[in-house]
């Protein structure tokens, strides 16, 4: 068993200005909060105490992370324990300005993604309820000019959720045309998704879908449990990144070490259960170890 994971996820924010039917944080009601400095402040502790052991910090997990007033400061303290630690974050790219951007751009954030879904520009303000297609694009397409200009080497990745469709007769995954033709000449990468039911979420949040289950074998391991560790906005250690409403909760940094935390018995049990595949709590309806569930639009919802 890994003493300390190489991957730490860190939650800068768990409010998110958009309110997406795909995901928990636009679906399930729950109290959502701002990441505080005091909070921050034991887990850059607990970076220092683990730095040789960690290679990859994510600032994200179920908010919008610009939210947070102190992101880029928190960037500059997790690089100053040492730089080689390889920074990503996740964005709706709704809240970018110029101040923001030239933060971005300037700062050491490593790899940045942005989330644009479906089919068109309008399905994509349909899944992203809240949103505006176009001002998201003029966004990103002034922080990549601005990225070209100042030369610097942040990598910007567009990410794209689709929805399994019965009209579309298909089950392939590529990036749509639209996305491929608005960034074609940028410097850009992409990466697709199909929309799945996440274990978390209920009848009631999904009234707007069927469901298609892929039938495939349970499985005994999962790398989420062995090599990433996931701290959400007030402190609270989840099992993974699926874990959007706080369903299992592995300990709290404000009370316990994270090395404590990571070799508790709590997430003992968790690897066993897997292992054994008697899965307990969100593992039961997870399409990491168990058949995947992906969400099917009900007639006219795109």
């Amino acid at each position: 068993m890994v003493l300390f994971p190489k991957v730490l996820r860190i939650e800068p924010a768990s409010k998110c200005n958009l309110g997406c039917v795909h995901c928990p944080t636009g679906t399930i009601e729950m109290e959502r909060g701002i990441m505080t400095p005091d909070v921050f402040s034991k887990i850059l502790s607990e970076i220092k105490n683990n730095k040789d052991n960690i290679k990859i910090i994510v600032l994200y997990h179920g908010g919008e992370p610009f939210l947070n007033k102190n992101f880029f400061k928190m960037v500059k303290e997790i690089k100053e324990i040492n730089n080689n630690f390889y920074i990503k974050t996740v964005s709706n790219g709704t809240v970018l300005n110029e101040k923001i951007i030239d933060q971005i751009v300037c700062g050491d954030i490593d790899l940045i993604e942005f989330s644009l879904d479906g089919y068109s520009p309008a399905d994509s303000e349909k899944i992203r309820k809240k949103s505006n297609t176009n001002k998201i694009i003029e966004n990103i397409k002034k922080l990549l000019e601005k990225k070209k200009k100042l030369k610097s080497k942040i990598k910007i990745q567009i990410c794209n959720t689709q929805f399994i469709s019965d009209k579309k007769n298909s089950t392939s995954l590529s990036t749509p045309d639209w996305i491929l033709e608005i960034f074609k000449n940028e410097d850009t990468t992409f990466k697709s998704f199909f929309a799945m039911q996440w274990p978390s979420m209920h009848e009631k949040e999904l009234n707007e879908f069927d469901k298609m289950l892929i039938s495939e074998d349970d499985k005994d391991y999962c790398d989420h449990v062995i090599n990433t560790m996931t701290i959400r906005s007030d402190g609270t250690v989840v099992p993974c990144c699926y874990d959007l409403t706080t369903q299992l909760k592995m300990g709290n940094v404000m009370n316990d070490s994270l090395k404590n935390i990571w070799n508790n018995s709590d997430y003992d049990k968790l690897r066993v259960s897997i292992k054994s595949k008697k899965y307990i709590s969100i593992c039961k309806n997870c399409n990491v170890v168990r058949s995947p569930v992906y969400l099917v639009p009900k007639k006219n919802f795109l």
